[in-house]
């Protein structure tokens, strides 16, 4: 069943999604599935397609995406309980939000904008729902690119952002400031605004949540 269409399609990878096609249902989920699945043997321009149609596939929004991950999740569960099998152990690197964070083959302002849409209001759930869909890693591997960009979005959003990277129950941890110490130089050295917000998040989690 195909749930999107790749309306224009250029070597630079400049792609338009048609929103209307996201059925969020169990075939809207086989799709997904069946792409991660064929990425694993692509190659050149047939995985370029495949991580096309993915971005397409994706919503734009924290609650869309949490609505996807949510209805996976209970698509397993209802499965392996049908058989009366006890469920695989939650990853907490979500398949569809791991495979999304790797994508390549999208043009930068097309991804990282649609990538900040759905991390910048989101709230930790746990489970899945941790260091803001794995954004952090673009942040760190192509910081100038996804810093340009940020800086053209409005502050509460580029505050939302950071965040959902640091947002969890208990933020004074040693994955957070792990991910700080590598990012915050990074990122403050392209822009003093972003670096200041970047800092701000993370201690503001830490003041409004200490124990």
């Amino acid at each position: 069943m195909l749930l999107v269409s790749v309306v224009s399609y250029t070597q630079s990878h400049t792609i338009e999604c048609d929103s209307t096609k996201l059925t969020f249902d169990k075939a809207h989920v086989d799709y997904l599935k069946s792409l991660i699945e064929r990425a694993q043997t692509a190659q050149g321009e047939d995985k370029a397609r495949i991580e096309q149609q993915f971005f397409c596939a994706t919503p734009d929004t924290f609650i869309g995406m949490l609505d996807l991950i949510d209805l996976e999740s209970t698509l397993v569960y209802n499965e392996y309980k049908s058989r009366g099998n006890i469920p695989p152990p939650i990853e907490m690197i979500h398949p569809f939000v791991a495979f999304y964070s790797k994508i390549q083959s999208v043009a930068p302002e097309s991804y990282y904008n649609k990538y900040i849409d759905f991390c910048w209001d989101g709230d930790y759930m746990a489970d899945h729902i941790y260091a803001g869909f794995q954004i952090y890693e673009r942040l760190e591997s192509d910081t100038e690119t996804f810093c340009n960009i940020l800086l053209k979005r409005k502050d509460h959003e580029i505050k939302g952002v950071f965040h959902f990277i640091f947002d969890t129950s208990h933020p004074d941890n040693e994955f957070n400031r792990d991910i700080y110490n590598r990012l915050y130089p990074l990122i403050n050295n392209h822009s003093q605004k972003l670096g200041r917000f970047f800092k701000e998040s993370l201690e503001n989690l830490i003041k409004t949540r200490r124990h």
